[in-house]
This record gives structure tokens, C-alpha cells and sequence, in this order.
């Protein structure tokens, strides 16, 4: 043993090793700089200090108290609160936990992390073991036996191979696998705006449905009791059966839409299902137990500065992230310019025979770097390099481009939202005249100076206002979510990371079937609004107050209008008395959580 200490000794000693152990040291040293563009974040394409809306307000002299878009910094988080409606508090925060979209972008995120942490393995030695057995057999020689045979036994206790990193091309790998998680993180984000814009739009248009339902219940009332009173007029020679079949036509075509309205109801519920998680039934049982009035929206909404966008927006924000990474991959293609140098080392034991494999003269120890260049592959190398900054510039354009889409997409909305509340106080206006025509026809076909058509066109075109005035209702409530979603809420944003762009970013581990949480506190609205009942049968009762039932009574005329700061109206107290805190028959009796989800895994994520 000995005496093989002092052969290890003097083969460390020989000339040619140390040269090879100075060459590694010095590959070693070199390692760390990297070749290729370092990842600057793009500037913002210019747009307005202030939205088109609001300018317009300043511009028309509109008070402060007064205007309906303000400047401060909105709560995005959980925007859907604006509306105080426990209901859809409560559905908003089941999506968000429940929904399988929500679970599958989860998913995707655990997968890049996975990647990032695979490919960061590239940076160190690759270190196994091997052992191997092999028997040869070789021609004999003449005069001896017509074959011999040989037989080796070797065994590497420690093979090595390491890549040294001299011209950077692994870590700006390891810089886009980085940029790829956090991309695909914001993805997830993105996912639920979406979703959460799409689940309170299905909502209100459940809402639409049932309030349509009970406008149109409320005419058919209207019109049965009509129809009892030309019946009667019939039997003492007042009214011929033209002034009969002509209510009962008009009664008919009312009583045919219900179908239609009550399958949009049920589309909306099944649609909600699927957003929630949850069964149909339980989705239904929600809607009809608690309040089912339409979302009303805020009179004024805050929207911050047109700058806000690039903080928040979650695709804007992951558009940046891929920029970042393909700027990193055109750094990782432009080292295949340089050469690749290796390290391979070993040690082990190797004999002929298996029990002198444990002999101190069957020691083996070898260290080779090794070099890699693609030196007559430049022309398809720079190829590849210009194609990749062309992907860099296109997604450099693509990023421009989705600013300023997004400031498009805010100023609709704003737009849309102002010019919605002037439609709504002008249907209103409308609602009333037609109250008020139909009641004074009523009254001059009863004492003879009208004919009875002119009554039925009356009815018709009060009953069109009223549905048209609770589509813009529900319109307008939408304009809302649609604000919210082109302004990116829906997600919990970290201030930090919210103020640069360029920040690291902060990241969660996303294990398969971790919960993933968010509240959506709403907070109790417990104002009780009303409504006379005049009790005629051509007045229908009609409120203005959007969370109450669509009727023909108006309110006091100080309440009707939504401009001139205008009072909100309050909330009524939902039907059937009580509060929503939870689902019927939840997993849990406190809250719904996420179940595991078993697997692994612009605007919808690629």
C-alpha cells in the first residue's frame, strides 16, 4: 500500500498533470462573464397624463364633487366590493378559489419553477459511478491454442463532467428559465382577471334575466286585469270582441317571451357552475334565496393616471417577463460564437481479475479538459442569432403595442361608463312619459274619446322601455367590470413589485394542491329602499333605485337622476330577509378551499 501511495505520489508530480491542473484552475477563473445583450426594460410607448373622460369633465367645467372619474389610485384587489352585493362577493371569492383555469395556471407555475431548478443543476459537476465487466476472446498463435481469452473488471467510483460556464451561455439560460417563471406567474394573475371579470358579467346577466322575468310578470298582471275589465265592458255593450282578441293577442305575446328569459337565466347559472366548481343546483339555490336585484354601479369611479397600467396590468407585466427572457436566449445563442470547454475527471479501480480489484495497484485516477467549438457552423450560428433578435424586436413591438391597447381599452371603458349613466337617466325619462301616456289613454278610452289601440300601443312601448331601461342597467354595471378588468384588478399586487417593472419579483412556491388564496371581504349594506304602490292596473310598479325591483312607480324626483351628485340609492335588504355567509351544503361550514388538484403541470396564457 505503500508502495502505491508513493506511485499516486509520483504520477500527481508528472509534468503533463500539472500542466492539465493548471489549465483547469484556469478555465475555472475565467467562468462568470457572459457574452450577449444584458435585459434593460423597455421604455412605455408615450400616452396621455390624463384619460380622455376625465379631460372631457375638466374641460366641461364639471366640480370635483361632481365628476364621475377620479384620478386617486383605485382599489383593484377586490374592485367587485363597489357593489355591495354580499352575493357576489361571495361567488367572486368561490372562483378565485375554485375555479380549475385558476388551479391549472397554479400548476403551470410549479412546472417552471421545476424547470428553472432542472436547468440551474447545469451550472455543477455531473458526478455518477460505473462499473463494468468484460471478457475478450483473441486468435491464438501457432503452435499454442487456437484462442486465448482476457476478461477486465472496472469499476469507477466517481466519474465527473463539468461544463465551464466561460462565456455565460448557462446562466443566461438559467436568466430566461427565471424570466419564464415569473412570466408564467403572471400569467396566472391574468387568468384571474379574466375569470373574475367573466364571472361577475355572468352575474348581473342573471340578474338582468330575473328582473325581465319580473317586469314581465308584473305586465302580464297588468294586462289580466285589463282583460277583465274589457270582458266586463263586453257583456253591457261597451267593447266588441275586436277590443277582446286584441288584449288576449297582446297578453299572448307577452306570456311567449317568458321562455326565452328563463333559458338565458339557466344559461347564466350553468355558466356560473363551471366558473365556480360548483353543481348547478347550488349555484340556483344562491341566486334565488338572496337579493335579485341588478348590481347597481358607483356614480364615480377612481381610475388613477394612465401610467398605473404598466404596474398593474398582469399581461402587460408578462409581456415584460418574455422580453426579458428571449433578451436572455439571444445571449445564450450568441456563445455558440465561443468555444465550450469541459472538464472530465475520474477515479476508480481497474484488473483482470476480480479479486486484484481491490489492489492499491488497481487504483485509477484521470482529469482531461476537453474543448467544444462549433468553429465551421458559424454561418448557421449567426443565422440562428439573427433570428432570435428578430424575435427580441418583435416582442419589443408587441410590448408597445399592448401599451397602448391597453390604454385603449381603459378609455373605452371610462367612456363607456359616463355615456351609460346619461343613457340610463334618459330611459328613465322615458319610463316615466310612458307611464304617464298610459295611464291618460286608459282614462280617455273609458270615457270614449280614444280607441282602445291606442291603450295596447301605450302598454307595448312602456313595457319595451322597461326592459330597455334594465338592459342598461345591467349595461352599466358591466361597463364597470370591464373598467376594472382593462385597468388589471383582480389580483393581489405587491407594492414593491408593482413600482418597477425591472424589480425582482417576489415568488411563491405553487405545490400541486396548494391552496390558493384571496379574500373578497364585502361588507354588509343594510339600507332598506321602498316604493308606493298606486295599485291600478295600468301602473305597475317601477323603481329607480337599480337594486330594487324594475316597476313603474318612480321615486321622488330629487333621486331620479344620476348626475348633479346625485345620492347613491341604497340597498334594499335582501328577499326573504338575512345575509349570505356562505354556500348551502359547502365542504366547509366556515369557508370553501381549494381541493387538491392531482396534477402536475395573451390574454389566455400561453
Amino acid at each position: 500500500m505503500l508502495r502505491n501511495l508513493s506511485f499516486c505520489k509520483n504520477q500527481v508530480s508528472h509534468p503533463m498533470l500539472r500542466r492539465t491542473l493548471v489549465l483547469s484552475a484556469a478555465m475555472l477563473l475565467a467562468a462568470g462573464c457572459k457574452v450577449g445583450p444584458d435585459y434593460v426594460a423597455p421604455p412605455a410607448p408615450k400616452v396621455q397624463s390624463d384619460w380622455s373622460a376625465k379631460t372631457a369633465e375638466i374641460a366641461q367645467g364639471v366640480a370635483p364633487e361632481s365628476a364621475r372619474v377620479h384620478n386617486e389610485l383605485p382599489a383593484l384587489d377586490d374592485w367587485w366590493t363597489v357593489f355591495h352585493d354580499e352575493t357576489l362577493n361571495l361567488l367572486l371569492k368561490t372562483v378565485n378559489e375554485q375555479n380549475l383555469d385558476i388551479k391549472m395556471a397554479a400548476q403551470r407555475i410549479y412546472q417552471a419553477e421545476m424547470d428553472y431548478r432542472y436547468a440551474r443543476g447545469d451550472l455543477f459537476p455531473k458526478l455518477g459511478t460505473d462499473a463494468a465487466f468484460g471478457r475478450q476472446m483473441q486468435p491464438g498463435y501457432k503452435g499454442g491454442p487456437k484462442h486465448t481469452y482476457g476478461s477486465s473488471w472496472n469499476w469507477e467510483i466517481a466519474a465527473a463532467s463539468w461544463e465551464v460556464d466561460v462565456f455565460g451561455q448557462l446562466k443566461r439560460y438559467m436568466e430566461a428559465y427565471d424570466a419564464a417563471w415569473q412570466a408564467t406567474a403572471e400569467d396566472l394573475n391574468n387568468v384571474k382577471v379574466l375569470l373574475l371579470a367573466e364571472a361577475a358579467r355572468t352575474y348581473i346577466n342573471a340578474r338582468l334575466a330575473q328582473e325581465e322575468e319580473r317586469i314581465a310578470l308584473a305586465d302580464i298582471q297588468a294586462q289580466e286585469t285589463y282583460l277583465e275589465k274589457i270582458v266586463a265592458r263586453k257583456e253591457v255593450g261597451k267593447d266588441s270582441d275586436v277590443e277582446l282578441v286584441q288584449t288576449q293577442a297582446n297578453l299572448a305575446t307577452v306570456k311567449a317571451s317568458l321562455p326565452k328569459i328563463q333559458y338565458a337565466f339557466n344559461e347564466c347559472v350553468n355558466r356560473l357552475s363551471t366558473l365556480m366548481g360548483a353543481s348547478p343546483e347550488t349555484v340556483r339555490e344562491i341566486l334565488l334565496r338572496n337579493e335579485s336585484f341588478i348590481p347597481n354601479a358607483p356614480d364615480a369611479v377612481a381610475v388613477g393616471i394612465p401610467a398605473d397600467i404598466l404596474r398593474r396590468r398582469p399581461d402587460i407585466r408578462a409581456l415584460e417577463r418574455r422580453l426579458a427572457q428571449q433578451t436572455a436566449l439571444v445571449g445564450a445563442v450568441q456563445a455558440e460564437l465561443y468555444p465550450k470547454f469541459y472538464i472530465d475527471g475520474s477515479f476508480g479501480l481497474q484488473a483482470e481479475n476480480i479479486d486484484d480489484l481491490f489492489d492499491g495497484q488497481s487504483l485509477t485516477a484521470s482529469i482531461m479538459p476537453r474543448l467544444q467549438w462549433r468553429i465551421f457552423e458559424f454561418g448557421r450560428v449567426r443565422c440562428s442569432i439573427a433570428k432570435q433578435e428578430s424575435v427580441t424586436e418583435e416582442m419589443r413591438l408587441e410590448y408597445q403595442y399592448a401599451v397602448l391597447q391597453a390604454s385603449e381599452e381603459v378609455n373605452n371603458a371610462i367612456m363607456n361608463y359616463v355615456k351609460l349613466q346619461d343613457q340610463y337617466d334618459e330611459q328613465l325619462e322615458a319610463v316615466k312619459n310612458y307611464n304617464e301616456a298610459l295611464k291618460l289613454s286608459y282614462d280617455l278610452y273609458e270615457t270614449g274619446k280614444r280607441e282602445y289601440m291606442v291603450v295596447l300601443d301605450s302598454q307595448r312601448y312602456r313595457l319595451s322601455n322597461q326592459l330597455a331601461l334594465a338592459s342598461v342597467h345591467a349595461q352599466l354595471a358591466s361597463s364597470v367590470v370591464t373598467l376594472y378588468t382593462a385597468l388589471g384588478g383582480g389580483w393581489q399586487t405587491d407594492p414593491q413589485s408593482s413600482a418597477s417593472m425591472s424589480d425582482d419579483y417576489l415568488r411563491a412556491s405553487f405545490v400541486p394542491g396548494s391552496q390558493i388564496q384571496m379574500s373578497a371581504p364585502g361588507e354588509s349594506i343594510n339600507q332598506q329602499g321602498t316604493s308606493a304602490q298606486r295599485g291600478l292596473p295600468e301602473n305597475v310598479q317601477y323603481s329607480t333605485k337599480p337594486q330594487q325591483s324594475y316597476s313603474t312607480d318612480l321615486p321622488p324626483e330629487g333621486n331620479r337622476s344620476r348626475r348633479n351628485g346625485r345620492t347613491p340609492a341604497p340597498a334594499p335588504q335582501p328577499m326573504g330577509g338575512g345575509s349570505i355567509t356562505e354556500f348551502p351544503n359547502s365542504p366547509s361550514a366556515q369557508s370553501i378551499v381549494t381541493q387538491p388538484s392531482g396534477r402536475i403541470g395573451n390574454r389566455v396564457v400561453r
